[in-house]
């Protein structure tokens, strides 16, 4: 488990039942238009000894009733996938989705921090990059709030509601993250 510190939040390897539990909002037709979610659909857990696809965390939120945790709900699933087939260039792509009622307080922006602390301290990568479609304004705000930069726009790269749209992607390097977070 990874604790978010000053949050609710925690993050943790996502298992089975984590994919089961977000099928019903993997399936709202908003989330869908924001994310290429054929990344979470994975039947098989991804753990950190199993990098030949990627890890899932699944995002949970604590609910805390007089200074006790009672229960946590899952709100979310971030992925780390390897990029192309060479493990070698630790190179990762990030993808995530969070339920429609997490969206605006800064949960994904938070969980996002962590999972690239995560990448650099833990699993030596030297890139992260994500791609997200180009009207997805929340994502964008998380990617630079990440310290992730601009990198290019892939041109009508997904079909979405009958429609070509575009593709932004963001990438950040272990040396501008070591720099900016010293």
């Amino acid at each position: 488990m990874i604790d978010i510190k000053g949050t609710p939040l925690y993050l943790e390897f996502a298992e089975e039942h984590h994919f089961k539990n977000s099928a019903g909002w993997l399936a709202d037709q908003d989330i869908n238009k924001l994310s290429d979610l054929g990344k979470f659909r994975n039947p098989k857990p991804l753990v950190p000894g199993d990098m030949e696809n990627g890890i899932v965390f699944a995002v949970m939120e604590k609910d805390f009733r007089e200074s006790a945790i009672v229960d946590s709900e899952h709100i979310g699933n971030i992925s780390l996938n390897v990029v192309g087939t060479n493990w070698i260039h630790r190179n990762m792509d990030l993808s995530c989705v969070f339920i429609k009622n997490s969206w605006g307080k800064g949960y994904g922006t938070l969980a996002v921090r962590e999972v690239i602390l995560y990448g650099f301290k833990t699993l030596n990568l030297n890139r992260i990059g994500l791609g997200t479609v180009i009207h997805n304004k929340g994502m964008i705000r998380i990617a630079e709030k990440n310290l992730m930069m601009p990198e290019g726009i892939l041109r009508q790269d997904r079909y979405i509601d009958g429609e070509y749209v575009d593709v932004v992607r963001y990438g950040i390097v272990r040396s501008d993250y070591s720099r900016e977070v010293k």
